[in-house]
């Protein structure tokens, strides 16, 4: 039930007749219910002393049959920790059922939800200033009604110092949209061939000719860092500096 306003200029004989229809839009802040199902909901958990911050969350993965899906949203404002308004929605233009969303409530907490997921294995994340702070590897099966916290806890943090060789730095990229051009930073657990797994894990956009990039707010532990035809694996250990040099596959 709800409650329509109409308002009229000069409502003297006015007469209104017929049949209307009209959509219900609900807001990001909403609960998820049972026709939002399968759904993941759960909360971005920010600790240590904080001013800002500009978040996304997304998911990736696979369905079933195998086929692919991924979706990303990224927060219209800053996030601050006196709370506000900060939200934003998004929908995969194939799949426009499947909205993801990211929000901040009046007293501060942020959430984020991805509803009406196709059944399938998925990794969640929340990311800040592109690099990924948080994932957790998720089964979603018909009906599911999932919780999954996600946590930036600076406590975790590294620094990373990426140089490129001279012939990663200076390949032609065709195209904007190529991937190569990109520097991704992946953890080993998961599928680095996996082309949406890499684009999920982008961290920055390369100029041609540019041979480092320092990296901060990488959350310990190992990883692959990609770009191009080049690669290496490192390991990042929180509150330490370290650097490596990628390799360029003949």
């Amino acid at each position: 039930m709800g409650t329509i306003e109409l308002r009229f200029g000069k409502p003297e004989n006015t007469h209104l007749t017929g049949t209307f229809t009209a959509a219900i839009k609900r807001s990001a802040l909403e609960q998820p219910d049972i026709d939002d199902a399968p759904f993941i909901q759960g909360r971005i958990v920010r600790k240590g002393d904080w001013h800002k911050e500009r978040l996304a969350v997304g998911l990736v993965g696979k369905l079933a049959d195998g086929t692919s899906h991924s979706n990303i949203c990224m927060g219209t404002e800053d996030f601050t920790p006196a709370g506000g308004a900060a939200s934003a929605t998004g929908s995969r233009l194939d799949r426009e059922e499947q909205r993801t969303s990211i929000f901040q409530h009046p007293s501060g907490s942020i959430g984020y939800k991805h509803v009406k997921v196709p059944p399938g294995d998925y990794v969640v994340y929340v990311s800040r200033d592109r690099v990924v702070a948080d994932w957790k590897k998720v089964t979603v099966r018909d009906g599911d009604q999932l919780m999954v916290d996600l946590t930036i806890d600076p406590a975790r943090w590294g620094r990373l110092l990426v140089t490129l060789p001279d012939d990663e730095a200076n390949d032609i990229i065709k195209s904007s949209r190529e991937l190569g051009q990109f520097l991704a930073l992946i953890s080993l657990e998961l599928d680095r061939s996996d082309e949406l797994i890499r684009r999920a894990f982008i961290v920055e956009e390369l100029r041609k000719g540019q041979k480092t990039l320092a990296i901060t707010g990488i959350p310990a532990g190992h990883y692959s860092v990609m770009r191009g035809k080049s690669a290496a694996n490192v390991e990042i250990v929180a509150g330490q500096n370290t650097a490596v040099t990628l390799v360029r596959a003949k």
